[in-house]
């Protein structure tokens, strides 16, 4: 009974690429290592991103997966404190994320910027009490928090259809 559908698109490219180029050419930072989950639609996703900014002429210091079902994020962490990375670009879920932030935290590591996919939105609302600064690239604007047309109408519907939940 939906009048809306946002659906975002089923790939991560466009948005690596935007972090890329918004790292290296907005911010001026080079030294950026790479964080992805050791399944193929992550790590094709890493391939291109790095591609991209060796395109960029920033190629990463580092690249680094984790196992997706134990999300072990220890052996990529100790890898990415050793290599000291200015940047680290996060092509995985939030709590992996979170995890590897965490982390860093506890070793004493403050000095690395943190940035991620879409699939990583979570990671503000978790850690925005540690004072953990994060952003993410969207191929869509949040429908929840974006003043788009389209977007008030969905959060109309949300609202009319299910009045008792909280988005």
């Amino acid at each position: 009974s939906l009048n809306h559908i946002i659906n975002g698109l089923g790939i991560l490219e466009p948005q690596v690429e935007a972090l890329a180029t918004h790292v290296v050419n907005d911010l001026k930072l080079k030294k950026i290592a790479i964080f992805h989950a050791d399944d193929s639609f992550s790590s094709d996703a890493a391939t291109h991103l790095a591609n991209k900014l060796k395109e960029l002429t920033a190629s990463p210091v580092g690249v680094a997966e984790y196992n997706r079902f134990t999300m072990d994020i220890a052996p990529p962490a100790k890898q990415f404190l050793d290599q000291d990375p200015k940047v680290v670009i996060c092509i995985s879920t939030s709590q992996p994320a979170v995890k590897l932030i965490n982390y860093f935290f506890k070793q004493g590591h403050f000095d690395t910027r943190l940035f991620g996919v879409d699939s990583t939105f979570l990671v503000h609302d978790i850690l925005q009490y540690k004072g953990a600064s994060f952003h993410y690239a969207s191929s869509v604007p949040n429908p929840l928090t974006t003043d788009m047309p389209l977007a008030k109408e969905y959060q109309k519907d949300l609202t009319q259809y299910f009045p008792d939940q909280d988005f």
